[in-house]
């Protein structure tokens, strides 16, 4: 079970290593103004898209079938391989965006 889950969290964080940043510079503004926090965070919430993706198809093993999980075809697969981590990763970022505070020295966003 823990080599099954290793190998699914091991495939999705090339995903979010891909998709993470490009999420986070996307939300990373609230009313025109920059999110200011730190890069331990930022870290966290690169492991946490990673480590929650492959939960997420973990739990498919059981709901979907174990075969069709790890050998997604078609469109399974486009979801597993970009979809979820893209899910996941927005999740992440709106939990993260609590966690930070404006940057007051920004004036161009």
């Amino acid at each position: 079970m823990v080599t099954i889950y290793s190998m699914l969290v091991a495939r999705h964080f090339a995903g979010a290593l891909l998709f993470f940043p490009i999420v986070w510079i996307l939300m990373r503004q609230t009313d025109g103004k920059k999110l200011k926090i730190s890069n331990w965070w930022l870290l966290a919430g690169l492991f946490a898209t990673a480590l929650l993706a492959g939960a997420v198809r973990f739990i498919s093993i059981y709901v979907i079938g174990f075969e069709a999980t790890l050998n997604p075809e078609g469109y399974l697969g486009v979801f597993f391989f970009l979809g979820l981590p893209i899910f996941v990763a927005i999740g992440v970022c709106a939990f993260l965006r609590t966690k930070s505070i404006p940057d007051t020295k920004d004036t161009n966003a």
